[in-house]
């Protein structure tokens, strides 16, 4: 009896960590395409697992305590890209480029500027928004 009250309480904590996760995720959600919040700041999400067997021909249930959490507002900044592309013109910006390096079955390979870029200094490379 034993083992089976320790397999029972591995599962049943099993079980439980399970049923937290679609709460958990609640706290993820920012927003979606159009704007609007998957789940209100402030709301609470409650969860209880029910952990379940059978022995013989009866059902027996047992529920865990309940977990409540609630879901905070994540303040989100939309990321900024910036391109750039070498040129000479009178204010470009000066910056050193670390060597590109290519990871392959063959090793680490430094990529090297080719065809119009061959020859392109990049320590420092004259750059442009």
């Amino acid at each position: 009896m034993r083992t089976l009250t320790k397999h029972f309480i591995k599962y049943a904590a099993a079980l439980a960590v399970g049923t937290l996760l679609p709460a958990s995720n609640a706290l993820a959600q920012s927003a979606s395409s159009d704007g609007a919040s998957g789940t209100a700041a402030g709301t609470i999400i409650s969860n209880t697992a029910l952990a379940e067997w059978d022995r013989g021909s009866e059902r027996l249930s047992k529920p865990s305590n309940t977990v409540n959490i609630s879901v905070e507002a994540i303040q989100t900044t939309p990321p900024k890209i910036t391109l750039y592309h070498f040129t000479n013109p009178p204010g470009s910006r000066q910056e050193n480029l670390p060597t590109t390096i290519c990871v392959g079955s063959g090793g680490n390979q430094p990529v090297e500027l080719r065809g119009a870029f061959a020859g392109t200094n990049t320590a420092p490379a004259s750059l442009m928004p």
